[in-house]
């Protein structure tokens, strides 16, 4: 579940600096079209104005494909038109005919005070002053809602004289919004309720099942997470990210060929997708560990190019621990322990808990010709004392126990 806090509202707003616009977030900004891209932004606005009215099908994302770019002979456009046109009829009367009047009653106060306050907080939410990381966000909505609310108030006094039509127009209310309420808790009760809500409304919303990808991952259910992955892939079959989680995910299920080819699809895309060169200088790293056996030159061949990887890895996201673990591995696996030693050092100043940064290290300081015993003792002997230890011990345990033989 995604929790905007003021900055990351901020951020989104255009008011503070912070990744480039993606895409995948917000389509309709890339609409080359100007006529295309005013109309579907109006269409958006429509939307917005509908969620308020009947909040039928509510969604946490609102990303590509959710709302395609509206064309001009589609109705869609006729839709965002016809708001605008309302909207600007509305604002006419209020403008000519209620503030005019030297006592305005409540109902008036409530149409004038309502109506500003729906369009104004709006802006912000509406592209017209920055372009936003979203198509529609709901939690935008919030503050232009109570406009929409006073204005409601506002019909609702106009209406004061026909109770039964009042009171029908309140049980309509109630009776829809009641059931919609308490469906829409549920959906939010966990990331996998969340992102299964956007799904079912929208089948084609990329980013929403790249992330029940991910959860059904962190969930252990791997199976079914592949093909809400390629689901993602065939809706935006540019979506490095999506890419990128099922090379990982082919190569974890032991499917080389298919991670490989998902791995170099995310890396054509983004060639600085940090994610997606580790994984793909790892998977080059055990090819080369494999080959030095059967095949030397190749074997060094791949651990050159698998160090080569992993050190764009490592300046796409330099606070990547793991990328200076795997290259001082592939260094080590060279027999450059010289190399490897104050590489396994970045590791642990950016991960100083890590049980593979502490073993290897260990290990290459024995391997030196001047080996450091003393230090390589002094790190044997606290890696039992590692948080993770108990559960990588397995990983590790050959390794560590070569260093523990050296120190005697």
């Amino acid at each position: 579940t995604r929790v905007v806090l003021p900055g990351s509202a901020a951020r989104e707003h255009g008011l503070l600096a912070g990744p480039p616009l993606a895409f995948i977030d917000n389509p309709i900004a890339f609409e080359s079209s100007v006529i295309r891209r005013t109309l579907s932004y109006m269409y958006i606005h429509a939307r917005y104005l509908a969620l308020m009215v009947a909040p039928v099908t509510l969604s946490a994302d609102y990303s590509y494909n959710v709302i395609p770019p509206v064309a001009p002979t589609e109705a869609r456009a006729a839709v965002g038109v016809a708001v605008y046109a309302a909207l600007a009829a509305m604002s006419a009367w209020v403008l000519v005919l209620v503030l005019p009047r030297r006592r305005l009653s409540i109902a008036d106060a409530g149409l004038v005070v309502g109506l500003g306050w729906l369009v104004v907080p709006f802006l912000p939410a509406s592209s017209a002053v920055a372009t936003l990381a979203t198509v529609i966000g709901e939690r935008l909505a919030y503050t232009p809602l109570a406009g929409f609310l006073l204005l409601a108030g506002s019909v609702a006094l106009r209406l004061r004289r026909s109770p039964i039509m009042l009171w029908t127009l309140v049980v309509v209310a109630v009776a829809l919004c009641v059931p919609r309420t308490r469906t829409r808790i549920a959906d939010w009760r966990d990331n996998r309720a969340v992102f299964s809500s956007v799904v079912r409304e929208y089948p084609a919303a990329a980013k929403a099942l790249l992330s029940l990808g991910v959860v059904e991952v962190q969930a252990g259910n791997r199976t079914a997470a592949r093909p809400l992955f390629e689901a993602a892939i065939k809706v935006y079959a540019n979506y490095s990210e999506a890419h990128y989680c099922l090379g990982k995910l082919a190569l974890e299920l032991g499917d080389v060929a298919i991670g490989q080819r998902h791995l170099e699809s995310a890396l054509a895309i983004e060639r600085t997708h940090a994610g997606a060169l580790f994984e793909y200088g790892t998977m080059l790293a055990g090819q080369a560990q494999s080959a030095m056996t059967s095949a030397p030159a190749r074997g060094k061949q791949l651990l050159e190019q698998a160090k080569t990887v992993l050190r764009r890895a490592i300046k796409a996201r330099p606070s990547l621990a793991d990328g200076y673990v795997n290259l001082a591995t592939a260094e080590l696996l060279g027999g450059d322990a010289a190399a490897a030693v104050p590489l396994y050092r970045q590791a642990l100043v950016r991960d100083p808990l890590s049980v593979s940064a502490h073993v290897h290290l260990a290990l290459a300081l024995v391997s030196l010709p001047a080996n450091d015993a003393a230090e390589a003792c002094t790190l044997a002997a606290s890696i039992p004392r590692l948080t993770g230890w108990s559960s990588s011990r397995r990983l590790y345990e050959a390794s560590y126990q070569v260093v523990v033989a050296r120190c005697g």
